[in-house]
């Protein structure tokens, strides 16, 4: 009498992530006197800030099936800002445009941030409840005794194997790219948001 053969259930996928907060750094420096010369100078650019939010990924994976078992998400974010070179010397009324101003478009580039975190949420959220169909499906498998049928409910489910999971975090960096595109679109870099001068 054979014994039969286990079939390989699913592997629950670990998410490891490291999700910095945004670092500072001056995106260009801002010539004048007079607020009105550094409207000027900063009307020669598109936008006055900028944010930036690379993904670092990497995966591990198991079995025949390269199943994932393992995903980590990286970012390394930063703001970059300009800076009135002139600021000291400003008068009393100057600064207090410029900080407005500054204190806007800041917080228009943390907005950013914090929607690189909501798709970032979103991916997690995806795996969270790819690891509950996997949780279900591997009882299936347990409580099945047919090995055939154990083999049909293995080969019926959609699992998150190598392929499938660098193909989603490819369209991750999409996400990420899009919501930013979206928010300057709908905000015209901030200046619907009162980031002026």
């Amino acid at each position: 009498m054979g014994t039969a053969t286990k079939v390989e259930k699913f592997p629950v996928i670990k998410v490891k992530t490291s999700l910095g907060k945004p670092s500072m750094k001056t995106s260009f420096k801002v010539k004048g006197a007079t607020l009105d010369e550094v409207r000027d100078n900063l009307a020669k650019f598109d936008h006055w800030g900028e944010y930036t939010c690379p993904l670092g990924t990497k995966w591990k994976t198991a079995g025949k099936q390269k199943n994932a078992t393992e995903v980590s998400l990286t970012t390394k974010p930063e703001i970059a800002m300009p800076v009135w070179s002139n600021y000291s010397k400003a008068s009393k009324d100057d600064k207090a445009a410029w900080d407005a101003m500054y204190a806007k478009l800041l917080k228009h580039e943390k907005n950013h941030h914090a929607l690189a975190l909501e798709a970032i949420a979103i991916f997690i959220k995806e795996i969270d409840d790819k690891n509950s169909a996997i949780d279900a499906v591997n009882k299936k498998i347990d409580k099945e005794t047919d090995p055939k049928k154990q083999e049909k409910l293995r080969d019926d489910f959609d699992a998150m194997t190598e392929s499938v999971l660098k193909a989603r975090l490819k369209t991750l960096g999409e996400d990420l790219q899009k919501v930013q595109d979206d928010y300057d679109t709908k905000s015209d870099h901030g200046k619907k948001e009162g980031v002026k001068l």
